[in-house]
């Protein structure tokens, strides 16, 4: 269950890092968007839900809370077999994930190579350790009684629509949810060298993204 919670995570947020700022361009002016700037933006999203620096990505309003919330969207989605998570308790879940890793993920990026169409971005951070936080689930006592609850009431014919409706579940899904990420260690400081490379924003203008977003999430989450 907690290791789809990563990769759900994972496939969300790369998914967004491809396609929402635009598709592949020929290179471009990027009107002083700097490369290490949109690469802070991206992690910085990803993990903190905001960023100075998204304007260096072209996003716009919506763009920062796709992202924003992309990796939370993973957490739900893996869970909503088990407890299906009202909007209130999503927007509950979402300031618990943001403020925890806004605390414990600080990000250093710079230009490594200075390339006019790949240029290279060093990201210094201290990423999510996933298998220690796997681990730790199995001893989440509230998340045990949570399936234990929500087992009982599905079997008694509950829907999930009842369920999002359940002050009792929603209250326990967001206590168990919240000391789960709470406990979420972080490595030691890791680096990761990001090949960047052109994207259309929504603007019509030329910004810098990472060209493998799916290593970018990968090292962001802590997965091998």
């Amino acid at each position: 269950m907690f290791r789809r919670i990563f990769a759900c995570a994972l496939i969300l947020a790369a998914i967004f890092c491809m396609t929402g700022c635009g598709g592949d361009e020929k290179p471009a002016a990027t009107d002083n968007a700097t490369a290490d700037k949109a690469v802070l933006a991206y992690a910085e999203l990803l993990t903190h839900g905001k960023s100075d620096n998204a304007a260096a990505a072209g996003f716009t309003d919506k763009d920062k809370t796709d992202l924003g919330n992309a990796i939370i969207t993973g957490f739900v989605n893996s869970i909503a077999e088990v407890a299906p998570l009202s909007e209130k308790s999503v927007q509950a879940i979402t300031k618990v994930f943001h403020e925890k890793f806004s605390k414990d993920m600080k990000f250093t990026a710079t230009v490594k190579k200075d390339d006019a169409k790949n240029p290279v971005v060093e990201l210094k951070t201290t990423p999510m350790d996933s298998d220690a936080a796997i681990q730790a689930a199995g001893k989440n006592d509230e998340w045990i009684a949570l399936v234990g609850i929500v087992g009982q009431l599905k079997a008694d014919g509950a829907t999930d629509d009842q369920l999002k409706a359940n002050d009792d579940v929603q209250a326990a899904a967001v206590t168990a949810l919240t000391k789960y990420i709470n406990a979420i260690p972080m490595q030691g400081e890791q680096t990761l060298d990001v090949t960047c490379s052109q994207v259309k924003g929504s603007d019509g203008k030329m910004y810098w993204a990472p060209e493998n977003p799916d290593a970018l999430t990968k090292f962001l989450t802590g997965q091998k």
